[in-house]
């Protein structure tokens, strides 16, 4: 049991402190380049909005491709190698972007997005493995709620960063500013001195074992042991939903800023949105990871965050202007970490370290598959066939869903797992 400050006794963990900012300044270059990059497609192709959702896809779509392969690689190689590994090969990728940029090269472009997205998949199964096994199973929760504040962080810091590295640097000095931020990641976790437990939990396997069957016969472990616990299943089916918000949220606020409430100005005003989506993420954070998740069970807090959230975006479908649409922005940015927190750091304490990196691996992959369908039909069907109001209706419909969904689920398999239980301890 935790005493005392919470985060003080997380950060304390040095091991983690140095992967919680090796993952802040990944993240921060990551948004600064990709929301350079969106600038510089929308404002090179305005009457073209297709380009801007085809560089989300490309940065998704490997999840659906190698889900199989990175929590298996995550679980039976060294996790500290794979993460500095990914951090490497991701900024010498991210070099050949900006030299594909210089030389204007469109396509390259694209295919090197795709690859660098698709070796940076490798990364977070690899990192949250090694999160959870330096925690205690009662830090981890916290350590999710200085990871939703790290969010807040790297959104406020990285797009507004984005956006004025875009306008004073240009599109070459964001990508710079990505590759450097790869570059410092992988310095700070090769100075983490993490087990041997930790980095190979099921013990050395060489990569000559790690054929096509045996890879697959894992993966397969992964799914089974996911498929016996029904409440990580309905989990799963959530995260499944929420993919779709996730999809249309990437492109349609910025969307709705350009086309509708901010034509004129919308740079300036997506800053604005994003330092006050930041910081209600920060304040959710604070209230989330130190008040409610000692007082208030996992379950609950994901329920009802699900009804908050998709009224906000019902009623920002509603909206006349701007500032409305920020005041509900804030609310909706409030309602995130309360209900992330309890997710993932519920799932921190159902999931067994041997199988972390497998069941994290499947958590994107199962999310990208609604997720890129999304964007697939935004990119075929916007402005031309639905207007931008139609994907706020959409994501609060999936997110209203939800809520009826885990309330009436989640009580059900937690009562049926504590009655089992309660047998087993009574034979």
């Amino acid at each position: 049991m935790i005493k005392s400050n919470p985060y003080i006794t997380v950060f304390k963990n040095k091991n983690y402190s140095k992967m919680f900012f090796a993952y802040l300044l990944s993240q921060v270059g990551t948004v600064t380049g990709l929301t350079a990059f969106a600038f510089y497609l929308l404002d090179r192709f305005s009457e073209k909005p297709f380009y801007t959702t085809l560089a989300e896809i490309m940065y998704s779509l490997p999840a659906l491709l190698l889900f199989f392969l990175t929590g298996v690689i995550a679980d039976r190689l060294d996790r500290k190698k794979i993460s500095i590994s990914c951090d490497i090969i991701a900024a010498i990728l991210t070099f050949l972007i900006f030299l594909s940029v210089k030389a204007d090269i469109l396509p390259l472009i694209f295919v090197l997005l795709f690859i660098r997205s698709g070796v940076t998949k490798f990364f977070e199964p690899a990192a949250i493995s090694i999160v959870k096994g330096v925690l205690s199973k009662e830090e981890f929760p916290f350590a999710m709620g200085l990871n939703q504040m790290l969010m807040s962080i790297f959104i406020i810091v990285g797009s507004s960063l984005g956006a004025l590295s875009y306008s004073l640097l240009g599109i070459t000095g964001a990508i710079l500013i990505d590759m450097a931020s790869f570059i410092a990641s992988a310095l700070l976790i090769s100075l983490c001195k993490v087990k041997t437990e930790v980095r190979l939990p099921n013990g050395k396997t060489k990569l000559s074992e790690l054929k096509f069957p045996n890879i697959i016969k894992q993966f397969g472990e992964g799914a089974n042991y996911i498929k016996s616990n029904k409440i990580l299943v309905s989990l799963f089916i959530g995260i499944l939903i929420l993919g779709i918000v996730e999809g249309a949220e990437t492109v349609m606020k910025l969307f709705i800023l350009k086309y509708k409430l901010a034509p004129s100005d919308y740079q300036s005003s997506l800053v604005w949105l994003n330092t006050t989506y930041a910081i209600g993420i920060f304040i959710g954070s604070l209230v989330a990871s130190h008040k409610l998740i000692r007082s208030i069970a996992f379950h609950k807090m994901i329920t009802f965050t699900m009804l908050i959230m998709g009224s906000t975006h019902l009623l920002q479908a509603l909206v006349p202007n701007f500032v409305v649409f920020l005041a509900i922005n804030f609310l909706y940015a409030l309602a995130i970490p309360l209900c992330n927190i309890a997710l993932f750091g519920w799932l921190g304490q159902l999931v067994d370290n041997n199988f972390m990196g497998r069941v994290q691996a499947l958590i994107n992959p199962i999310m990208m598959l609604t997720f890129t369908a999304t964007q697939g039909f935004i990119a075929v069907s916007f402005p031309k066939f639905i207007d931008i109001t139609f994907l706020f209706y959409l994501a609060g419909i999936c997110e209203i869903l939800l809520f009826l969904f885990f309330f009436t689920s989640l009580p059900y398999f937690i009562k049926k797992r504590e009655n089992a239980e309660s047998e087993v301890n009574v034979s």
